[in-house]
């Protein structure tokens, strides 16, 4: 960490006093992310008052069976990733990202919203998720924000009423059947307020070549039958062995075209296309309400 970082951690462990706990953002203005994030995933005994009011992190299975990597592997990931995120709502959002109201659709365990309290205030992040264990993890580690757990079919959010100047997923529309997607994509462009911003990462139909390297068991014919689906429909989806909801599984492994999300989204102007590089060719499509 360099000496400028390790000055404004210290005056901003002076500065948090215990009755003003709540909130972080304003103090962490000259701070890097790179130098918030290390605090989180190396806690240093030197500013016991931020390390008081940060989230613990989840334990290294967690982070490693959910994301894949763990410590500083995962930080330095999600860094970079969350940059790329910032960057692309600063350019095409109309609302500063510290006065934004921002929800992460499948937030996990809060990978991204630990950071972006560095940014926003936390009453103004937000999180869902399906998955009970994830919404426990996020309170049982002290997860700032408004954390709540969605229905595997989101028809609606729990925060019927609110709109959101800033939507991410990352990771999510990878997995999701077409029944999901569909609603998902509806639920999301209804919450998204005037000159809001949505980003969704998704898989081209490229992906399907990379998974038949990836597992013995799909076939060729499998995978061919699955890449003409995309080429089709605009989106392939492979089941995993899940318990079906509503009648079918709802996760697995799933390609999606940028018309096919043009289409659904169709309020909405798309405004670019980023290839990431993350997790086996994911893009970023980022929408815009305008």
């Amino acid at each position: 960490m360099n000496p400028s970082d390790l000055n404004i951690l210290r005056k901003i462990n002076d500065d948090l006093k215990e009755s003003e706990a709540s909130e972080i953002s304003t103090l962490c203005k000259g701070l890097s992310l790179e130098a918030f994030a290390d605090l989180q995933y190396n806690p240093l005994p030197d500013f016991p008052r931020i390390i008081q009011w940060l989230p613990k992190m989840p334990s290294q299975d967690v982070q490693e069976s959910w994301c894949g990597f763990s410590g500083d592997p995962l930080k330095i990931r999600t860094v970079s990733i969350l940059d790329e995120l910032i960057k692309n709502y600063l350019q095409e959002g109309i609302s500063p990202l510290e006065t934004s109201n921002v929800l992460d659709f499948g937030c996990g365990w809060g990978r991204f919203l630990r950071l972006l309290s560095k940014f926003v205030p936390a009453k103004q992040l937000y999180g869902v998720d399906p998955w009970r264990k994830s919404i426990e993890l996020c309170h049982s580690t002290g997860m700032k924000g408004n954390i709540h757990l969605s229905d595997y079919l989101p028809r609606d959010l729990p925060f019927i009423d609110q709109t959101f100047d800033f939507i991410f997923s990352f990771s999510v529309f990878t997995h999701l059947s077409k029944k999901v997607t569909e609603i998902s994509l509806n639920t999301l462009q209804g919450h998204l307020g005037q000159n809001g911003v949505l980003m969704v990462t998704i898989r081209p139909i490229s992906f399907w070549d990379f998974k038949i390297q990836q597992r013995q068991d799909i076939s060729a014919e499998k995978i061919a039958h699955l890449k003409q689906q995309h080429l089709d429909h605009g989106m392939a989806f492979l089941p995993r062995d899940r318990e079906p909801i509503e009648g079918e599984v709802t996760y697995g492994d799933t390609s999606i075209s940028i018309d096919y999300l043009k289409e659904k989204l169709n309020e909405l102007h798309l405004c670019h296309v980023i290839n990431t590089g993350y997790f086996h060719l994911q893009n970023l499509a980022i929408f815009k309400r305008i």
